[in-house]
């Protein structure tokens, strides 16, 4: 499981990580607008709540999809080259499709930077998330490699995106989804790029990952956040991020709360 943290924290020091934290979950939210019944818009936080679940989205796209009930399970060194590959690609995307943040006045620079100075908080979560799903994937394969039902790549998603539903109607919700709002064009061009770019590689798999209950990873995810952030340390993330251009959470950084039973 190694390779999560280490693609993970790599996704956190590239400029494409302004571009996961728009665009976690938006095709999802629009296939399955006729299921959840809410507009894209309530769906989707920025980038507070990226943090707690940059790792179950990758465990998400990860966790096939199949017309058997049952696969092998995953070996970690068979998941690394994709994993890699999205590494690769997303700041590339980001790149290709940043006027569309410019253009609205977001400072991709002075956005960066924000996201460093909390460096250590977000590599703090991504580690502590990676090392509780650590057995996820057989680290050593063999030929007793056990079978692991397959689960609906969908599920993870829609459990995500409720989260982060609730999450907003706490923390700011209107001034938050105003932002995503903003950022709608931006998130649609990254994804549709890396889904160009990660086809090839995502369709190769056949093998299931073991993993808990979507709410536990959900739990598991929140547990990780708190430990590694605070109230003062969010909203002074979100303020930095209303200053380098997203001025909409302007508003919504004093609403903020870490714990005490907000998230």
């Amino acid at each position: 499981m190694t390779y999560f943290i280490e693609y993970l924290t790599k996704l956190r020091n590239s400029r494409g990580f302004i571009g996961t934290l728009r665009l976690l979950g938006h095709p999802q939210a629009i296939r399955l607008r006729s299921v959840i019944k809410i507009e894209f818009q309530t769906q989707l936080s920025q980038r507070m709540s990226a943090s707690r679940v940059s790792l179950l989205v990758l465990l998400a796209v990860l966790v096939p999809s199949g017309l058997s009930a049952y696969a092998r399970q995953c070996a970690c060194d068979d998941l690394k080259p994709c994993a890699d590959k999205i590494s690769t690609s997303l700041p590339q995307c980001a790149g290709y499709c940043s006027p569309q943040l410019t253009a609205i006045g977001v400072n991709l620079t002075e956005a960066d930077e924000c996201l460093q100075v909390f460096g250590p908080e977000f590599n703090a979560t991504v580690t502590c998330i990676g090392n509780e799903f650590a057995n996820s994937c057989l680290k050593t394969p063999s030929d007793q490699n056990p079978l692991i039902a397959k689960r609906n790549p969908d599920s993870l998603k829609l459990a995500v995106l409720g989260e982060l539903n609730r999450w907003m109607s706490k923390n700011g919700g209107v001034q938050l989804k105003q932002t995503i709002s903003q950022t709608l064009s931006f998130a649609v061009c990254t994804k549709k790029c890396l889904d160009i770019r990660t086809a090839k590689c995502a369709s190769k798999f056949d093998c299931a990952l073991e993993l808990p209950s979507d709410q536990a990873i959900i739990d598991t995810a929140k547990r990780c956040i708190n430990s590694s952030w605070d109230t003062e340390k969010a909203q002074a993330l979100c303020s930095c991020l209303a200053e380098s251009g997203f001025q909409k959470l302007t508003d919504a950084c004093p609403k903020i709360t870490i714990g005490n039973g907000k998230q």
